[in-house]
């Protein structure tokens, strides 16, 4: 026998199965590390995605008001009035200063970012007493975003923020009344407010309808079941505005709330939008589990919506710390913290709106002065000011997503261009007079967009 041959093999099946157990430890140790290599494809391609799934090539053809053509050469000036995709924050803030000019202010920041508002219609502060209703206060705001080109949404219809009148009822009693509003407000607000998240925080409703005391969804609750109370509200929501989008809105985001989903949707509910709140008070989520989320709930084919997003701008919460109901002072805004909050902030909205799947963004408190347990969580300071944040959201929005062409007509007096999905305005010039039209550049649209002008 060779000795010395039978020792080399051995030492070279040593060293094998030393590298097949490095490997396998290696794994073992970072089992995410194929998964991390993935996600740094997802995000080295945000814009290749963007151009994939918000843009689309378009040929206009120009209308003169007396049916002349369009002389060939004609300079057209294009530009992108109005996005498809809702950019959004809840506004809180609208007339919550005894100062005007204040409240003035705070519109205008909206305005420069945001095409999409959430009003607040929880029971307990929309209607105190019986048959008191925020009515008129919520009209005004409405009717102010329709003036401007804000498309509202209304949050929420059933969740476990009950008014305490409602609790000295009977359970049965409390019940018709919460199915009441669930009809009143879609119907008293119809054509102003097409959009509402219609059940709030559904995969775990009855545990904190007992901790809250909501009396009249926790009878509706024990007697339905959760996929049968949720059934219930949409149907009645969409019974009072049938025209209207009707969300299932969560924060719950793992497969619990999937699971819900799939539960109710088999049951038949008229569920037309996902809703996803993610409020980081502590800590990013980071590029990775943003994308997890998008890919979970892409699988029911139905649009998602980020409902309530929140990234701090200061000291973030403990991990242990779950008291998500007290107002905290002293919770500031700080220099460093305003940095990290806005390059996670141009990070979340890249990748989302990267994602063919998603059609909103909604930041939750716009600006610190009203936000929600006191927390740093505004794209804008106490005294209105923005934050870097604010302006990261802003370039991504007015700038980097923008669409602006200025091109001649073609012998056919027609343009091809290519532009984000949204509302568009044209203007141009033919004998000494100026003419302007608008048309819009959708997903499903086909063939040559005529585009009338006046």
């Amino acid at each position: 026998m060779n000795t010395e041959s039978l020792s080399g093999r051995c030492r070279r099946t040593i060293r094998t199965i030393l590298w097949f157990v490095l490997v396998a430890r290696s794994l073992t140790c970072c089992p995410s590390c194929a998964h991390a290599e993935n996600i740094r494809d997802v995000v080295s391609n945000i814009d290749n995605r963007i151009e994939e799934h918000r843009k689309r090539d378009a040929t206009l053809v120009f209308e003169l008001p007396d049916g002349r053509p369009i002389p060939v050469g004609t300079e057209v000036q294009i530009e992108l009035k109005q996005h498809a995709f809702q950019f959004g924050a809840m506004l809180g803030g609208f007339s919550s200063s005894s100062d005007a000019s204040v409240n003035e202010i705070y519109r205008q920041r909206f305005l420069d970012v945001m095409n999409y508002a959430t009003l607040i219609f929880i029971w307990d502060s929309y209607e105190p007493q019986p048959g008191q209703t925020e009515q008129a206060d919520r009209t005004a705001i409405a009717q102010w975003c329709r003036e401007n080109g804000v498309k509202v949404k209304g949050h929420s219809l059933v969740w476990n923020m009950e008014p305490p009148w409602a609790g000295r009822m009977s359970p049965d009693a409390a019940e018709k009344q919460m199915w009441k509003r669930v009809v009143r407000e879609p119907a008293a607000f119809r054509g102003l407010i097409d959009t509402w998240d219609v059940f709030n925080e559904s995969t775990e409703s009855m545990y904190h309808a007992k901790a809250k005391s909501a009396t009249g969804q926790l009878h509706a609750l024990e007697r339905l079941g959760i996929p049968q109370a949720v059934k219930r509200s949409f149907f009645l929501a969409k019974r009072a505005d049938p025209d209207a989008t009707l969300l299932i809105n969560d924060y719950e985001t793992t497969e619990k709330y999937a699971k819900n989903i799939e539960r109710c949707l088999e049951q038949g509910a008229d569920i037309d939008v996902i809703g996803i709140q993610s409020h980081m008070h502590k800590g990013y989520w980071g590029a990775e589990k943003i994308w997890d989320v998008c890919n979970r709930f892409a699988r029911f084919g139905k649009p998602i919506h980020f409902t309530e997003l929140t990234i701090l701008s200061g000291q973030l919460m403990a991990k242990q710390d779950n008291d998500w109901s007290s107002q905290r002072g002293g919770w500031v805004s700080t220099p460093r913290r305003e940095k990290s909050q806005a390059a996670q902030v141009r990070e979340a909205y890249r990748l989302l709106f990267s994602h063919p799947s998603v059609e909103a963004i909604s930041w939750w408190d716009l600006s610190d002065q009203y936000a929600w347990m006191g927390a740093p969580a505004g794209l804008l300071r106490k005294d209105l000011s923005p934050k870097p944040a604010y302006y990261a959201v802003r370039d991504l929005v007015k700038k980097g997503w923008h669409t602006r062409v200025s091109q001649p007509t073609d012998a056919s007096g027609q343009i091809q261009m290519r532009g984000f999905y949204g509302e568009y305005a044209a203007k141009l010039e033919v004998g000494g007079r100026l003419y302007s039209g608008r048309f819009s550049l959708d997903r499903d649209q086909a063939g040559v967009i005529p585009v009338r002008l006046k």
